[in-house]
């Protein structure tokens, strides 16, 4: 899929998945691939929609120390 949508900013992905970076591109992002290094299975106990908060604000707190 291709689109003619494309923005101005990237996006910081967080993730080392090509494919999420390859669906990201496809809807006409641009983004940049810098994996955050943290330790997922901190948040194993948590109910999954919580947990997905939680590594994403942890992913995003990591990556803004770069």
């Amino acid at each position: 899929m291709d689109t003619d949508i494309k923005f101005d900013a990237s996006l910081l992905l967080a993730s080392e998945s090509p494919r999420r970076a390859a669906m990201l591109r496809e809807h006409g992002f641009s983004v940049l691939c810098s994996p955050a290094r943290v330790d997922e299975s901190v948040y194993d106990g948590l109910p999954v929609d919580r947990r997905v908060v939680a590594l994403a604000e942890l992913k995003a707190k990591e990556g803004s120390r770069d």
